[in-house]
């Protein structure tokens, strides 16, 4: 009887170490509660964080060839009569300037090195970059000398004019003159207003 009673006072401390052994393990070493996916599906697993994985131009081909596209214009019609009058009134003063529709405001401007911190900078050219120009005048070398916007009934909206505000002081820090054209003005009224803001006050303006 007492040989038994020993058997099974030493069956139940086993037990017991072997939990207590268990529970240690799984602390220091938990299960993990999935399986962690494999590297390279993870890679191949588009980002929330990149738009789907259209960083990536293999992902940007695949997404073009998957539709086709049709010709859109660049301008409307009032903006198209703006930009024919400014072509001919650049044209007319002969000087090496030239005229471009849509421009990319990140294209002609850029953050001065010397201003600011790198972080600031970045987040500057961020705010400008996917803004455009509805008219830029560059000049013989390759700088712009005049933005001109057209003021049609879009750019009265709360976001445009928001829009319009960042390209304003943006264009302002850059030292480049901006030129609104209001709906109803006349090629006559054009002409004066470019001339006088290319400093071509002595042109003929007629």
């Amino acid at each position: 009887m007492e040989f038994v009673l020993l058997a099974a006072v030493g069956v139940a401390v086993w037990f017991v170490i072997r939990s207590n052994r268990k529970s240690y393990s799984y602390r220091k070493h938990p299960r993990p509660l999935e399986r962690p996916e494999p590297v390279e599906r993870q890679a191949d697993r588009p980002s929330r964080k990149n738009n789907w994985g259209l960083t990536d131009p293999k992902n940007q081909a695949a997404a073009v060839a998957k539709v086709n596209f049709e010709k859109t214009k660049l301008m409307n019609a009032s903006e198209f009569r703006v930009f024919a009058a400014l072509e001919k009134i650049i044209a007319d003063l002969d000087e090496g300037y030239r005229v471009m529709a849509q421009t990319s405001l990140g294209e002609v401007i850029k953050p001065k090195s010397s201003s600011g911190d790198w972080k600031e900078r970045k987040n500057a050219f961020a705010s400008i970059n996917s803004k455009r120009l509805d008219f830029a005048v560059i000049d013989k070398f390759g700088f712009v000398a005049l933005a001109v916007e057209y003021q049609g009934s879009g750019h009265h909206q709360e976001t445009a004019f928001i829009r319009d505000a960042v390209k304003k002081e943006a264009l302002r820090r850059a030292g480049i003159r901006l030129l609104e054209v209001e709906k109803g003005t006349t090629p006559k009224e054009l002409k004066q207003s470019v001339l006088t803001s290319l400093g071509k006050n002595g042109t003929d303006a007629a």
